[in-house]
C-alpha cells in the first residue's frame, strides 16, 4: 500500500511538472528541479541473525535537476547495519541497492526502515520497507522412546536435531536421571553446524539393579531454547549364578575326609547345568562333587586329605561355569590338622657323668592330634655299667626325668643312647641322648719333672709345682713338703691353690750340708685321693755377690758432671754373668757407664759418670746400684749433692707427642726453667723436622723452613709456645721436631718433641720459596714459589700479591697453577733503601685454607 502511495505521488509530480512546463512554454518560466524515489523490488524481506536482506531503489530527476543524490536509511533497529551500493548517485546513475546486515545479537521481530533520498535544490523523497528477523529454534526427535538393556550389556538410540530461525550453531546432548550402575555416551556429544544426528549408548554394569527408569535427553545450544525427549530405560536381569557355602572353616584330620554343601543361586531365568571344579588344593588334597554338573541348586563337595598333607590352613576355590553365563567362584577354608602321634626330644648337649656317679636329663613328649594316652619309655643302646630309670615310666603328661647311673668300672668315652616312646594307636618315636663318661675326680702333683734343682747353701730359689685335675675336680689342693734336710725350709704361694700351679720357695741355710736330697710334695683335697710329686734337690756351696761405691757421696754443679768409682766383688761360681741396674734416675740426673749394664763382666771396677742437667734443682738425691746374678743380689747407695750453677736455663714442654695433619699447624707450649738467678732474654729458633719412620721409608733430608714461631723473642718470662706449620706434602710418619733456645748467661739448650704426621682430612696446600742472590736497585728477579699439596690434590691454586714494602713491586706472569711451582717477579726500584725488604704473596684454592709467604730481597747499594 505504501509503495502504491509513493508511486502515485511520483506520478502527480510528473504531471505537475508537465503542466508547469506547458505554462512556461507560453510564459517561458524556468523549470522546477524535481527528484523522485521509487522501490523497484520487494518492500518486505526476511533475514536471520548472521545474514542480510537487500532492497532495490531508483531515482528520477526532473526540471533539469542533475546534482548528486545521497541515500540514507532511518529507523534501523539495533544490531542491524544498513549500507548502499552506491550511497551517492551522480551523473546518469539512477539505481542503488540497500543491504541490511543482521548480526548475531540482533533482537528478533518486524521492523520498518525509511530510505531517504536528498539532493541540493530539491525536496527530499523517502520510501519505507520492512525487515523481518525470525526467532532461532532447535528440535529434538528420538528414534525410540523406550530401551531395554540387560545387566552387563548395552543398547543404543539415535537422535535427530533440527535447526530453525536461522540457527546454525553447535548443539550439545546430555542425558538426565541415570540410575546407579548405568553410564551414557553420545557419539558425537556435541553436534557441530551441519550435523543433525547422534547415537546414545547406555551401558548397564553387571551389578545394576533390574528396574524401569524414566530418562530425559536434553539438547542445548547458544541462544536457543533447550529441547528434551523422554526415554524409558528398562534394565533386565542377566542370566547367571551365584555360588555359596554355609559354615565356618572345614577341619579335616590328615588321612581323613570331610564334606561341604555348595549352594547355587540362579538368576535371569538361567536353568542350565552348572559344571563345578575345585582349584587351589594343596598337595595331598583332592575334591569330588555330587553331582559334578547339577541342574538343581546345590552339590556336595567331599575333600580327601592324604596322611602326608602338611598341617595348616588353606583357601580353596570352587568354580562354577555354564553355557551363556559368566563363571563365578566361592571359597572354602580347609584346616588340615595333625594325625594323633608323639615326638620325643631332650634339651641340652651331651650329658657328662663321672664314673661311679649319676646324672639326669628331662625327656619331653610333644603330643599331636589330640593324643592324650600314656607313653611307655624305654632306654636302648646303653654301654656296660650304665643303667637308666624313668620317673614316671609311662607318663600321661608331657615329660619324664631319666636318671643315668654310671658304674665306677664304666669305660671313659662318648656314647649315644636311644630313648623310645610307645603308645596305643600312635607310631613309636625316639630321641637320642649323648652321654660322656668322664674320669672320677682326682689330682696329680708334678714336681721338678726328674731334673735336679741346684741350690747353693745360704740362698733361696723358686720353682713352679704343677697340679693336674681329673674328673672335674675344682676344689683347693693343700700342699706340704716332706723329706727336706736340716736347714732347708719351704713356703708355697698359694699354700692351697684352686688353680693348676703353686710357686714353692726353698731356702737353704748357710749351715746346710751339701748333698743330693729327694723331697716329696704332697697334695690333698676334699673328696679326692692324695697325690705326691718328687723334687730332686742338690745343695751346693754358695757364691757371694756385693756392690759398693768408692765414696758415699759426690757433689755436682747444675749442668755439669763428675765421676764415681764402683766396686763389685764376687765369690764362688755364678749361674750367669749378672746384670747391673741404677735406680733413682730422673730428668736431669743420669749415670753413664763405659760398658753395657745388662751383662756384668769379669772386671770388678767400674767408673761411672754422674751427669747433672741444668733442669735438676739443687738438692740431695739417692742413686741405688743393684747388682744381680742368678738368685743373688746386692745394692749400694750413692748420695748426689747438686749445687746451684752460677746462671743458666733449660727448655722443656709438657707435650709427649703431637699429632698434626699434613698442611696444618699445631701449638706446642714451652716452659723455661731458670737457675742461678738467670733472667736474661731467651730466643727460640733453628727449627727442623727430622723423619724417624714412614710407610714408604724416610727421605734422606731434614725438613726446614716449615715452622713459624709465636715464641716472643727476646723472651724474659718462663712460658711461650711454637706453632709448627707443616708442608702439605710431608709424608705420613713419625718425626722429631727440634728447636734451640739461646740467650746470654746460659745455653744453648736443645729440645726435641715427637711429632706424628697424619693424612689430611681435607685437601690442603702450603707455600715455600727459593731465595735468590742479592739484587741492586733497578734489577728484576724471579722467585720460584713452591706449592706443597696433600696427596691427590690437583686443584688450581691462584695467587695475588697482598703488599710489598717500599721500593719493591711484584707481578705474577701467571696468576695460578695446577702444578707444584709458580714464578713471582719482583722489581727493585732504583731508589730502594738497601736492606732486607719483602713482598707478601697470598694463595687460595677451592675448599682450602688460604696461605701466604714473605719473599725477601736483600737490596744492595
Amino acid at each position: 500500500m505504501r509503495q502504491r502511495i509513493v508511486r502515485a505521488s511520483a506520478s502527480l509530480a510528473l504531471m505537475a511538472g508537465a503542466l508547469l512546463s506547458g505554462c512556461s512554454e507560453s510564459s517561458s518560466p524556468a523549470p522546477t528541479p524535481t527528484l523522485a524515489l521509487a522501490n523497484t523490488g520487494a518492500t518486505t524481506a526476511t533475514a536471520a541473525r548472521g545474514s542480510s536482506a537487500t532492497y532495490a531503489f531508483t531515482i528520477t530527476r526532473g526540471g533539469g535537476f542533475s546534482a548528486p543524490v545521497q541515500l540514507a536509511a532511518e529507523g534501523v533497529p539495533a544490531g542491524v547495519t544498513a549500507s548502499f551500493a552506491p550511497a551517492s548517485l551522480t551523473g546518469t546513475t539512477t539505481a542503488s541497492t540497500m543491504t541490511l546486515a543482521v548480526d548475531a545479537a540482533a533482537a528478533p521481530g518486524t521492523f520498518s526502515v525509511t530510505v531517504r533520498a536528498t539532493g541540493s535544490g530539491v525536496t527530499g523523497q523517502s520510501a519505507v520497507v520492512e525487515l523481518v528477523i525470525p526467532n532461532p529454534t532447535i528440535g529434538l526427535q528420538g528414534a525410540a522412546t523406550a530401551l531395554t538393556v540387560v545387566q552387563g550389556g548395552s543398547g543404543t538410540v539415535s537422535y535427530t536435531v533440527t535447526r530453525g530461525g536461522g540457527f546454525a550453531g553447535a548443539v550439545s546432548l546430555a542425558v538426565e536421571g541415570l540410575p546407579n550402575g548405568v553410564t551414557a555416551a553420545f557419539a558425537p556429544t556435541s553436534l557441530a553446524a551441519g550435523v543433525t544426528t547422534s547415537t546414545l549408548t547406555l551401558t548397564a554394569a553387571a551389578g545394576t539393579s533390574a528396574a524401569v527408569t524414566n530418562l530425559t535427553v536434553r539438547a542445548t545450544g547458544t541462544g536457543v531454547t533447550a529441547q528434551t525427549a523422554a526415554l524409558a530405560l528398562t534394565v533386565s536381569e542377566a542370566p547367571g549364578i551365584v555360588l555359596s557355602n554355609a559354615g565356618e572353616a572345614l577341619s579335616v584330620v590328615a588321612g581323613q575326609s570331610g564334606t561341604r554343601t555348595i549352594g547355587i543361586a540362579r538368576r535371569g531365568g538361567f536353568a542350565g547345568a552348572v559344571t563345578l571344579a575345585l582349584e587351589g588344593a594343596p598337595a595331598g588334597v583332592t575334591g569330588t562333587f555330587a553331582p559334578a554338573a547339577p541342574t538343581t541348586n546345590e552339590s556336595v563337595l567331599t575333600l580327601n586329605a592324604a596322611a602326608t598333607t602338611a598341617v595348616g590352613s588353606y583357601t580353596l576355590t570352587v568354580r562354577g561355569t555354564g553355557t551363556g553365563i559368566t563363571a563365578v567362584t566361592t571359597t572354602v577354608t580347609l584346616v588340615v590338622t595333625e594325625a594323633p602321634g608323639i615326638t620325643l626330644s631332650n634339651s641340652g648337649g651331651a650329658l657328662s657323668v663321672a664314673a661311679g656317679q649319676s646324672g639326669t636329663r628331662t625327656i619331653s613328649i610333644a603330643r599331636r592330634g589330640a593324643f592324650a594316652g600314656a607313653v611307655t619309655l624305654a632306654l636302648e643302646g646303653a654301654p656296660t655299667g650304665v643303667t637308666g630309670t624313668f620317673a614316671p615310666a609311662a607318663p600321661t603328661a608331657n615329660e619324664s626325668v631319666l636318671t643315668l647311673n654310671v658304674a665306677p668300672t664304666t669305660a671313659v668315652g662318648n656314647y649315644t643312647l636311644t630313648v623310645r616312646g610307645t603308645g596305643t594307636g600312635v607310631a613309636a618315636s625316639t630321641t637320642t641322648l649323648a652321654l660322656t663318661v668322664t674320669e672320677a675326680p682326682g689330682i696329680t702333683v708334678i714336681g721338678t719333672g726328674g731334673r735336679t734343682w741346684n741350690l747353693p747353701a745360704g740362698t733361696s730359689g723358686t720353682r713352679t709345682i704343677g697340679i693336674e685335675r681329673q674328673g672335674g675336680y675344682t676344689g683347693a689342693v693343700t700342699l706340704t713338703l716332706e723329706g727336706a734336710p736340716l736347714g732347708v725350709t719351704a713356703a708355697f704361694a698359694p699354700a692351697a691353690p684352686t688353680t693348676n700351679e703353686s710357686v714353692i720357695t726353698l731356702t737353704a741355710a748357710a749351715s746346710t750340708l751339701p748333698g743330693l736330697y729327694t723331697l716329696t710334695v704332697r697334695g690333698t683335697g676334699i673328696g679326692v685321693s692324695p697325690a705326691t710329686g718328687v723334687i730332686f734337690l742338690s745343695v751346693t756351696t754358695g757364691p757371694s755377690l756385693s756392690v759398693t761405691w768408692a765414696v758415699p757421696s759426690v757433689s755436682v754443679v747444675q749442668g755439669q758432671a763428675t765421676r764415681a768409682q764402683m766396686l763389685i766383688q764376687r765369690t764362688g761360681t755364678f749361674p750367669d754373668r749378672g746384670r747391673l741396674v741404677i735406680e733413682g734416675l730422673r730428668e736431669g740426673l743420669n749415670v753413664l757407664f763405659p760398658v753395657p749394664l745388662d751383662s756384668l763382666t769379669t772386671v770388678n771396677t767400674y767408673i761411672a759418670t754422674i751427669d747433672v742437667g741444668p733442669v735438676l734443682l739443687p738438692g740431695t738425691y739417692q742413686l741405688i746400684a743393684r747388682a744381680t746374678a742368678g738368685e743373688l743380689s746386692s745394692t749400694a747407695t750413692l748420695t748426689v749433692v747438686v749445687t746451684a750453677a752460677a746462671s743458666g736455663f733449660a727448655l722443656s714442654t709438657p707435650v709427649t707427642l703431637r699429632t698434626i695433619e699434613q698442611g696444618d699447624s699445631a701449638s706446642i707450649p714451652l716452659n723455661v726453667t731458670r737457675y742461678g738467678g738467670h733472667s736474661a732474654a731467651i730466643a727460640v729458633g733453628n727449627f727442623t723436622l727430622t723423619c724417624l719412620a714412614t710407610v714408604g721409608g724416610c727421605p734422606s733430608t731434614t725438613f726446614g723452613n716449615l715452622v713459624s714461631t709465636a715464641f716472643v723473642s727476646p723472651q724474659t718470662g718462663n712460658t711461650g709456645r711454637v706453632q709448627p706449620n707443616l708442608h702439605a706434602d710431608i709424608p705420613e710418619g713419625e718425626y722429631r721436631f727440634r728447636m734451640v733456645a739461646t740467650g746470654s748467661g746460659g745455653g744453648p739448650d736443645t729440645l726435641h718433641v715427637p711429632v706424628r704426621v697424619v693424612s689430611a682430612t681435607q685437601a690442603r696446600h702450603s707455600l715455600s720459596t727459593i731465595t735468590l742472590p742479592n739484587a741492586a736497585g733497578g734489577e728484576t728477579i724471579d722467585y720460584t714459589v713452591r706449592v706443597h699439596r696433600t696427596p691427590g690434590n690437583s686443584a688450581n691454586v691462584t695467587f695475588s700479591v697482598s703488599s710489598c714494602q717500599s721500593g719493591l713491586t711484584a707481578s705474577l706472569p701467571t696468576p695460578g697453577t695446577t702444578g707444584n711451582s709458580l714464578t713471582l717477579r719482583i722489581s727493585v726500584s732504583r731508589t730502594a733503601t738497601p736492606g732486607s725488604l719483602y713482598c707478601t704473596l697470598v694463595s687460595s684454592a677451592p675448599g682450602q685454607r688460604s696461605q701466604n709467604v714473605n719473599t725477601w730481597v736483600n737490596v744492595t747499594p
